[in-house]
């Protein structure tokens, strides 16, 4: 699925409920608000004027939120790192629009390799000094293939920098045992490493059980701040809005036509042209007379096709065109023999379904997992532009 909801500004309308007290302390109620005072914004100056007041204020209005009214107020909370422009009615009842504004970062310095404080370090951020190590890990993360270019070392300094920033701001965060035993479980369960096999994995990798404890205290603080500056335990999606987006982006649940098949793949690798060929024939010999699951189990060269019987899912686009002409084109419980550069596949194929829009039921869980990962991206990447607004940052790779 495509990115659901945009990174950096933020326009909603939504119906909230009315608390008792000024404009102000209404508006600080709103979830918007709240979020970004949460974020950094407590400090924030308030100010407000009605929508209705000047024509300079009504052309601004007509660029930032059409949708208000002339009855409308236009509220601005600032802080040091951003600005939140909410348009308000109704006493601060009916918000119109959510309007976040980051402030200017300041512009990163750039210094050459020898001007930097100790040897080894590549940047630093407020104060704290990076090692080269960190960059140079975060080149090797990029995906295989990526050219190391400019492009790709200031995409590695950007993680760098964001991780740098949040561990700074995580720094400060109490978290007890049970946070930090909550924090390991995931850690592990993420790795699929069990805790009987991690003295010999973190051997492996030369790391102590006391740096790898340290790093799990980390991970809690990290998560205990983001979860409350990014307020995640609100962070939720209602079915209704999961609807409202599955019927207005029908084309994003297209699922393209699909065949069901059993495959036997004979490897060409090991073995001469012969001998490929003479497996293939002693195979095709017993097709009509030995169920394809037996002859899967007894000849494929794919480990993981004898426990399914070797039944997969192909998508038009995403194979062989030779094999994927087999799938769709043999009749149903045939079977077909396709050469190829790697070996002889087997296909047989179980049946050919059409391309169609999944159903919501089908995609309602996937979708509401989507949207909620969104607006956790939505919101880190805000609560980063507030930090790198207010950061001080020199690089030392000229």
């Amino acid at each position: 699925m495509r990115r659901l909801v945009a990174a950096i500004v933020l326009v909603t309308i939504f119906l909230a409920a009315c608390s008792t007290g000024s404009l102000e302390g209404r508006l600080r109620e709103q979830e918007g608000v709240r979020l970004f005072l949460a974020m950094g914004g407590g400090d924030a100056t308030y100010a407000q004027a009605r929508v209705g007041g000047s024509q300079a204020l009504a052309d601004l209005v007509a660029s930032e939120c059409p949708q208000a009214g002339d009855d409308a107020v236009r509220a601005t909370f600032t802080s040091r790192g951003a600005t939140l422009i909410v348009y308000a009615s109704g006493g601060g009842a009916n918000v119109s629009c959510e309007i976040f504004r980051p402030s200017q970062a300041q512009p990163i310095a750039y210094r050459p390799r020898e001007q930097a404080p100790s040897e080894g370090v590549a940047l630093v951020v407020n104060g704290a000094e990076v090692p080269l190590a960190r960059v140079e890990a975060q080149l090797g993360a990029l995906p295989q293939g990526t050219t190391l270019n400019e492009s790709a070392v200031a995409l590695a300094l950007t993680r760098v920098i964001d991780d740098e920033l949040l561990a700074q701001q995580a720094a400060g965060v109490s978290v007890n045992e049970s946070e930090i035993a909550q924090a390991r479980a995931a850690i592990l369960s993420q790795a699929g490493v069990s805790e009987d096999t991690l003295a010999g994995l973190l051997a492996q990798q030369n790391v102590t059980g006391a740096q790898f404890d340290e790093s799990v205290r980390a991970q809690a603080r990290l998560g205990k701040l983001l979860t409350q500056r990014l307020r995640l335990g609100e962070l939720s999606v209602d079915n209704e809005t999961a609807q409202q987006y599955y019927l207005a982006h029908p084309n994003e649940f297209l699922e393209s036509e699909r065949a069901d098949v059993r495959h036997l793949f004979v490897s060409a690798q090991g073995r001469s042209a012969q001998q490929v060929q003479e497996r293939a024939q002693e195979i095709a010999g017993k097709l009509n007379t030995t169920d394809f699951c037996t002859l899967v189990r007894q000849y494929s060269d794919d480990p993981q096709a004898r426990d399914t019987c070797g039944e997969i899912t192909l998508s038009r686009g995403a194979i062989d065109p030779t094999i994927e002409s087999a799938a769709f084109s043999t009749p149903p419980n045939a079977t077909a023999m396709v050469v190829t550069a790697s070996g002889v596949h087997f296909v047989q194929t179980l049946q050919v379904l059409p391309a169609q829009v999944v159903p919501y039921p089908q995609a309602s869980q996937v979708l509401r997992t989507a949207i909620a990962n969104s607006l956790l991206e939505q919101r880190l990447n805000l609560y980063l532009s507030m930090l790198r607004a207010d950061a001080n940052i020199t690089v030392y790779l000229g």
